[in-house]
């Protein structure tokens, strides 16, 4: 408005209601918050902010941030990386199949394994309404590495059979099937013991990758025997031939004589190999932070620094404080309990702001304009209801921390000093949970 005057601005950007949360303190940045009434697809409320932006776009940069902008970042990213990644994948396996076998066979069938492994794969997900996320998005990438194995050694043990039909087929299963179907099975499990985990992503991740396998272990020991079965074997002087120009097997002896030589020295780099893994295994880092996820020139990088540099950050821990009985937020204990927190978290470095009921009703009490009691209970009615700062009976608060960090090593620390000032400020018989965007990156 330009109505209100450069002095008038000046004056309110030194509020700490305004300066770092809804305007950057230089006064060149404003920011606009956007609160949806109820849940909406990530995809529509991206779209429509980005034609918004794109409506308004002028000299000055609009930067857009915000969990369905973040989802949505994210599946854009799953989904272009799946469409490089994939057909490079399985670029690289055919030549791989070509080297091992040089027959049409030999490429194809392994890959019609892979391909329908990935194909039935994603075709469950979808039946049971399941997406991908950064997590599982891997799988497909999982499976042609994983599903191409157990084809290659059915094609390569019937390679060496002296005849074809549903005799060499028979033979070929009864010396492999076994083998391949104990791998298959044990590899299933493995990625099972997945269910164990927390993390939703995570066990969707082991249940999907053991269909995977599952299937592919299936159509390995049914569909390409049932194929060779209509084929006739290769020559087998050519198979030999093709043996010798590959000279694998030669490399293979090569190396293995190496070892028993020098038995000894090969046990030595063995354990120094497990050594340095245990010591690695304790510098890994736990958690990560969507930022990361996107090259320093992405749309989504951008705007993050410029709300941590400029506003408050746009990452936060939703806090909720339980009070031992219905009204005690009434109560001017828990009220100051509140405060003495804000300002202890407040004075934590890479906490940009914090927010409570109490800065509403400081706020009031700050404008000297009076309020009886039933402006009061009007007052906490407003503050009632889904997404806001109290509960209905006036038992629990909610405490918004807003911090101004991308390295989810110091969110962990911020998080267990919140937790050691919650315990601080607050009595033994109120219960404190923790909750916000920040949780989701740095579980685990």
């Amino acid at each position: 408005n330009p109505g209100l005057g450069h002095d008038y601005l000046q004056q309110h950007l030194s509020g700490d209601s305004l300066a770092g949360n809804l305007l950057s303190r230089d006064g060149s940045t404003a920011l606009i918050l956007v609160r949806l009434v109820r849940p909406a697809a990530q995809q529509i409320v991206a779209r429509q902010v980005g034609e918004i932006i794109a409506k308004f776009a002028g000299p000055e940069r609009i930067y857009a941030i915000g969990d369905p902008i973040v989802a949505q970042a994210i599946d854009e990213g799953i989904q272009s990386d799946l469409r490089t990644l994939l057909p490079l994948a399985l670029t690289l396996i055919l030549v791989g199949f070509f080297a091992s076998f040089r027959t049409l066979r030999g490429m194809l069938l392994p890959l019609l394994v892979i391909l329908l492994s990935i194909v039935w794969t994603l075709g469950l997900m979808a039946y049971l309404e399941f997406q991908l996320n950064v997590v599982t998005s891997a799988i497909p990438i999982l499976l042609v590495a994983v599903a191409s194995s157990y084809g290659i050694h059915v094609i390569h043990r019937f390679n060496g059979e002296t005849s074809g039909g549903e005799r060499a087929i028979r033979r070929v299963l009864q010396r492999l099937g076994p083998a391949v179907i104990l791998t298959g099975i044990t590899s299933a499990i493995g990625m099972l013991t997945l269910l164990l985990f927390r993390i939703h992503s995570v066990r969707e991740f082991g249940l999907f990758a053991a269909a995977g396998i599952f299937f592919a272990t299936l159509l390995a020991t049914v569909l390409i025997p049932a194929i060779l079965a209509l084929l006739k074997p290769p020559r087998q002087r050519r198979h030999r031939e093709r043996k010798k120009r590959f000279g694998g097997t030669s490399i293979l002896l090569g190396l293995g004589a190496f070892s028993l030589r020098y038995r000894r020295l090969m046990l030595l780099v063995a354990v120094l190999l497990m050594a340095g893994s245990v010591v690695g295994v304790q510098r890994i880092r736990l958690g990560i932070d969507p930022v990361e996820l996107f090259p320093a020139e992405h749309p989504f990088q951008q705007a993050s620094r410029v709300f941590n540099e400029r506003f408050s950050g746009w990452r936060y821990f939703d806090i909720m404080v339980e009070g031992p009985e219905a009204g005690a937020l009434k109560s001017p204990s828990f009220l100051k309990s509140i405060t003495a927190f804000q300002q202890a978290a407040g004075s934590l470095q890479k906490v940009g702001s914090t927010r409570s009921p109490v800065d509403v009703l400081g706020e009031i009490q700050a404008s000297k304009t009076p309020v009886s009691e039933q402006g009061m209970e009007a007052l906490f009615q407003g503050l009632r209801g889904e997404n806001s700062w109290v509960d209905q009976d006036l038992r629990r608060a909610r405490i918004a921390v807003l911090i101004t960090t991308s390295d989810h090593e110091e969110q962990r620390v911020l998080y267990r000093r919140l937790q050691d000032l919650a315990r601080t400020c607050f009595a033994a018989d109120y219960r404190i949970e923790f909750g916000g965007t920040v949780l989701l990156w740095i579980a685990g």
